[in-house]
């Protein structure tokens, strides 16, 4: 499902980017060399909780809105306002699910405008394994500035999947936080924010939907979620500038 397609964002924007000749997206570059100056930064949080010898729960299963007390499945669009302290490239959008066979669409905005910067399909080849595509090599890498605002975000609900019927395709990981042994004891670590490298991720929105006709705005509206849970994962790789 192509969320502005199907009316996730009710604006009629032109899509612009800088034209300064600091951030044009630079000519294109072998695929080899692209995935190994990719850096995918939500990925390297979760790598690195592993690699501190924190336990990551993860749970996976269809989203449901905490808001409306009734049993039916529910769809979302689970987004994560993020920035960078170094210009650079978007080279690919990534996505993190517990379900092999399908694929969710992944976009990018800018957070000042809520202007889609870049969106793609990305097909969930190995379940529980990251799966990204590449813009760049579509000639669609999106130059991004440092230190200004944006949101990488995705659909719960698989493309081509009905709304409400809860397939497999739809389920997503539930992170229920990071959790250390200490001396004193087990010890439970926020999951937002986070800081990866040049990256800050500052919390997770979430909007559910029950009809296409639901998607009239963004899906960053209102407050921002931090706490030692997240619902569902999704990346950008990233390429600095030179």
């Amino acid at each position: 499902m192509k969320l502005p397609a199907r009316g996730l964002l009710a604006l009629s924007l032109v899509v612009t980017f800088a034209t300064s000749s600091c951030y044009k997206v630079p000519n294109p570059i072998p695929i080899p060399v692209i995935q190994s100056l990719e850096q995918f930064p939500f990925k390297a949080y979760l790598d690195s909780l592993t690699a501190a010898s924190a336990v990551v729960s993860y749970g996976a299963g269809v989203p449901h809105d905490p808001s409306v007390a009734h049993g039916g499945s529910e769809q979302a669009v689970f987004a994560f306002p993020f920035r960078t302290s170094v210009a650079g490239v978007v080279t690919s959008l990534a996505v993190l699910e517990p379900v092999s066979g399908y694929s969710h669409t992944v976009t990018l905005w800018d957070s000042a405008s809520g202007a889609v910067l870049g969106q793609a399909d990305v097909p969930s080849l190995n379940a529980g394994h990251w799966t990204s595509v590449s813009l760049a090599v579509q000639g669609k890498a999106v130059p991004i500035l440092a230190n200004h605002g944006y949101i990488v975000g995705f659909n719960s609900l698989a493309d081509d999947d009905a709304l409400d019927a809860g397939t497999s395709g739809d389920e997503i990981f539930f992170i229920f936080g990071a959790y250390y042994t200490s001396p004193d004891g087990e010890q439970l670590a926020n999951m937002v924010p986070f800081i990866s490298k040049t990256f800050t991720f500052e919390g997770e929105y979430g909007t559910y939907y029950n009809s296409i006709l639901d998607l009239i705005a963004p899906p960053f509206p209102g407050g921002l979620y931090t706490g030692n849970n997240m619902f569902g994962a999704c990346d950008i790789g990233f390429i600095p500038t030179p």
